[in-house]
Protein backbone atom coordinates (compact mmCIF):
# COMPACT_ATOMS: atom_id res chain seq x y z
CA UNK A 1 0.00 0.00 0.00
CA UNK A 2 3.19 2.55 0.43
CA UNK A 3 5.83 2.70 -1.66
CA UNK A 4 5.14 2.84 -5.51
CA UNK A 5 1.39 3.80 -7.05
CA UNK A 6 -0.66 1.16 -7.85
CA UNK A 7 -3.40 1.69 -10.24
CA UNK A 8 -7.19 1.36 -9.09
CA UNK A 9 -8.60 -2.05 -8.43
CA UNK A 10 -5.22 -3.04 -6.94
CA UNK A 11 -5.69 -5.47 -4.49
CA UNK A 12 -2.88 -5.69 -0.94
CA UNK A 13 -2.99 -7.35 2.39
CA UNK A 14 -1.81 -5.24 5.38
CA UNK A 15 -2.63 -6.06 8.86
CA UNK A 16 -4.76 -9.21 8.16
CA UNK A 17 -6.91 -7.50 6.13
CA UNK A 18 -7.59 -7.70 2.45
CA UNK A 19 -7.43 -4.09 1.47
CA UNK A 20 -9.29 -2.83 -2.61
CA UNK A 21 -8.01 0.64 -4.04
CA UNK A 22 -11.17 2.60 -5.41
CA UNK A 23 -9.20 6.36 -6.65
CA UNK A 24 -5.84 7.53 -7.58
CA UNK A 25 -5.26 9.62 -4.66
CA UNK A 26 -4.17 6.79 -2.39
CA UNK A 27 -8.06 5.58 -1.32
CA UNK A 28 -8.09 1.99 -0.53
CA UNK A 29 -10.98 0.30 1.12
CA UNK A 30 -11.48 -3.09 2.68
CA UNK A 31 -12.42 -5.60 -0.19
CA UNK A 32 -14.96 -7.47 2.56
CA UNK A 33 -16.61 -4.01 2.99
CA UNK A 34 -17.11 -3.60 -0.36
CA UNK A 35 -18.57 -6.76 -1.04
CA UNK A 36 -20.75 -6.50 1.67
CA UNK A 37 -22.20 -3.42 0.62
CA UNK A 38 -22.27 -4.29 -2.83
CA UNK A 39 -24.49 -7.58 -1.72
CA UNK A 40 -26.45 -5.78 1.69
CA UNK A 41 -26.31 -1.90 0.66
CA UNK A 42 -24.44 0.52 2.38
CA UNK A 43 -23.10 -0.20 5.88
CA UNK A 44 -25.36 1.23 8.55
CA UNK A 45 -24.26 3.66 11.21
CA UNK A 46 -22.92 2.23 14.30
CA UNK A 47 -22.20 -1.06 12.93
CA UNK A 48 -18.96 -2.78 11.90
CA UNK A 49 -18.58 -5.86 10.08
CA UNK A 50 -16.94 -8.86 11.90
CA UNK A 51 -15.98 -12.36 10.21
CA UNK A 52 -18.11 -15.07 10.46
CA UNK A 53 -15.55 -17.88 10.67
CA UNK A 54 -12.46 -15.23 12.08
CA UNK A 55 -11.03 -15.31 8.70
CA UNK A 56 -10.41 -11.88 7.55
CA UNK A 57 -8.40 -12.82 4.05
CA UNK A 58 -12.13 -14.32 3.35
CA UNK A 59 -13.91 -11.07 2.05
CA UNK A 60 -16.63 -13.45 0.35
CA UNK A 61 -20.16 -11.02 1.50
CA UNK A 62 -21.85 -13.97 3.42
CA UNK A 63 -18.68 -14.41 5.52
CA UNK A 64 -18.98 -11.20 7.28
CA UNK A 65 -22.03 -10.28 10.07
CA UNK A 66 -22.80 -6.91 11.16
CA UNK A 67 -21.36 -6.01 14.72
CA UNK A 68 -22.84 -3.23 16.95
CA UNK A 69 -19.95 -1.17 17.32
CA UNK A 70 -22.03 0.45 20.51
CA UNK A 71 -21.56 -3.00 22.67
CA UNK A 72 -19.48 -3.12 26.07
CA UNK A 73 -16.43 -5.09 25.93
CA UNK A 74 -18.20 -8.04 27.56
CA UNK A 75 -20.48 -8.74 25.22
CA UNK A 76 -17.72 -8.13 22.74
CA UNK A 77 -15.89 -10.68 24.19
CA UNK A 78 -18.82 -13.22 23.95
CA UNK A 79 -19.42 -12.79 20.21
CA UNK A 80 -15.53 -12.92 19.69
CA UNK A 81 -15.60 -16.29 21.52
CA UNK A 82 -18.91 -17.87 20.34
CA UNK A 83 -18.45 -20.66 17.11
CA UNK A 84 -19.22 -19.56 14.17
CA UNK A 85 -22.12 -20.88 13.48
CA UNK A 86 -24.16 -19.06 16.81
CA UNK A 87 -22.31 -15.60 16.35
CA UNK A 88 -25.45 -13.96 14.83
CA UNK A 89 -27.41 -15.56 17.67
CA UNK A 90 -24.94 -14.13 20.59
CA UNK A 91 -24.91 -11.03 18.92
CA UNK A 92 -28.66 -10.19 19.26
CA UNK A 93 -28.73 -11.89 22.59
CA UNK A 94 -26.28 -9.20 23.39
CA UNK A 95 -27.72 -6.58 21.63
CA UNK A 96 -31.17 -7.53 23.04
CA UNK A 97 -29.45 -7.21 27.08
CA UNK A 98 -27.73 -3.88 25.79
CA UNK A 99 -31.08 -2.58 25.02
CA UNK A 100 -32.74 -3.47 27.96
CA UNK A 101 -30.24 -1.75 30.13
CA UNK A 102 -30.55 1.49 28.30
CA UNK A 103 -34.66 0.81 28.94
CA UNK A 104 -33.81 0.40 32.71
CA UNK A 105 -31.88 3.76 32.83
CA UNK A 106 -34.61 5.33 31.10
CA UNK A 107 -37.47 3.72 33.81
CA UNK A 108 -34.72 4.80 36.16
CA UNK A 109 -34.73 1.19 37.42
CA UNK A 110 -30.93 0.17 38.44
CA UNK A 111 -29.08 -2.48 36.47
CA UNK A 112 -27.49 -5.32 38.58
CA UNK A 113 -23.79 -4.32 37.17
CA UNK A 114 -24.49 -0.40 38.23
CA UNK A 115 -26.16 -2.08 41.73
CA UNK A 116 -22.94 -3.53 42.42
CA UNK A 117 -20.01 -0.40 41.93
CA UNK A 118 -22.68 1.84 43.76
CA UNK A 119 -22.69 -0.59 46.52
CA UNK A 120 -18.77 -0.85 46.59
CA UNK A 121 -18.65 2.99 46.22
CA UNK A 122 -20.86 3.42 49.29
CA UNK A 123 -18.49 0.63 50.91
CA UNK A 124 -15.17 3.08 50.02
CA UNK A 125 -16.97 6.48 51.29
CA UNK A 126 -18.39 4.81 55.02
CA UNK A 127 -14.04 3.50 55.17
CA UNK A 128 -13.26 6.79 54.19
CA UNK A 129 -15.70 8.70 56.39
CA UNK A 130 -14.67 6.35 59.78
CA UNK A 131 -10.75 6.72 58.83
CA UNK A 132 -11.50 10.26 59.18
CA UNK A 133 -13.55 10.10 62.10
CA UNK A 134 -10.77 8.71 64.09
CA UNK A 135 -8.11 11.47 62.70
CA UNK A 136 -9.93 14.94 62.63
CA UNK A 137 -11.37 16.10 65.08
CA UNK A 138 -12.77 19.10 63.59
CA UNK A 139 -14.75 17.10 61.00
CA UNK A 140 -15.82 14.44 63.96
CA UNK A 141 -17.54 17.65 65.90
CA UNK A 142 -18.80 18.74 62.82
CA UNK A 143 -20.60 15.49 61.90
CA UNK A 144 -21.92 15.47 65.41
CA UNK A 145 -23.46 18.76 64.93
CA UNK A 146 -24.95 17.29 61.53
CA UNK A 147 -26.13 13.93 62.92
CA UNK A 148 -28.19 15.63 66.33
CA UNK A 149 -29.77 18.07 63.94
CA UNK A 150 -30.73 15.71 61.76
CA UNK A 151 -32.21 13.64 64.91
CA UNK A 152 -34.20 16.72 66.27
CA UNK A 153 -36.07 17.22 62.56
CA UNK A 154 -37.17 13.64 63.18
CA UNK A 155 -38.32 14.42 66.57
CA UNK A 156 -40.00 17.96 65.44
CA UNK A 157 -41.64 15.97 62.17
CA UNK A 158 -42.53 13.06 64.74
CA UNK A 159 -44.15 15.32 67.09
CA UNK A 160 -46.35 17.09 64.42
CA UNK A 161 -47.34 13.36 62.43
CA UNK A 162 -48.44 12.58 66.36
CA UNK A 163 -50.10 15.70 66.58
CA UNK A 164 -52.16 15.13 63.43
CA UNK A 165 -52.94 11.48 63.68
CA UNK A 166 -54.39 9.80 66.83
CA UNK A 167 -53.72 5.87 65.40
CA UNK A 168 -50.22 6.44 65.09
CA UNK A 169 -49.45 8.41 68.23
CA UNK A 170 -51.02 5.45 69.79
CA UNK A 171 -49.09 3.02 68.10
CA UNK A 172 -45.78 4.92 68.71
CA UNK A 173 -46.65 5.92 72.30
CA UNK A 174 -46.76 1.71 72.63
CA UNK A 175 -43.73 1.20 71.13
CA UNK A 176 -42.04 3.73 73.19
CA UNK A 177 -43.87 2.32 76.23
CA UNK A 178 -42.23 -1.72 75.31
CA UNK A 179 -39.21 0.09 74.18
CA UNK A 180 -38.43 1.37 78.13
CA UNK A 181 -40.11 -1.72 79.35
CA UNK A 182 -36.69 -3.74 77.86
CA UNK A 183 -34.49 -1.00 78.82
CA UNK A 184 -35.37 -1.41 82.44
CA UNK A 185 -35.28 -5.21 82.32
CA UNK A 186 -31.63 -4.89 80.58
CA UNK A 187 -30.82 -3.17 83.90
CA UNK A 188 -32.22 -5.48 86.02
CA UNK A 189 -31.34 -7.85 84.19
CA UNK A 190 -34.38 -10.15 83.54
CA UNK A 191 -34.47 -11.97 80.23
CA UNK A 192 -38.15 -12.43 78.40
Amino acid sequence: MRGRPEPVGSVAIHNGHVFKKVANARRWKLLSHLNWEEANGPLPEGYVLKARDGDRLNTDASNWVLFPNWLGVTARLAIHNAPPELMEAVILNETVKHRLRLARARAGLPDPIARRVIREIEIRRQQRHAKRMEEDPVYREQHKEKVRSRYLTQKQNRALRMAADPEYAAARRESLRRKDKRRRDRKRGVTT
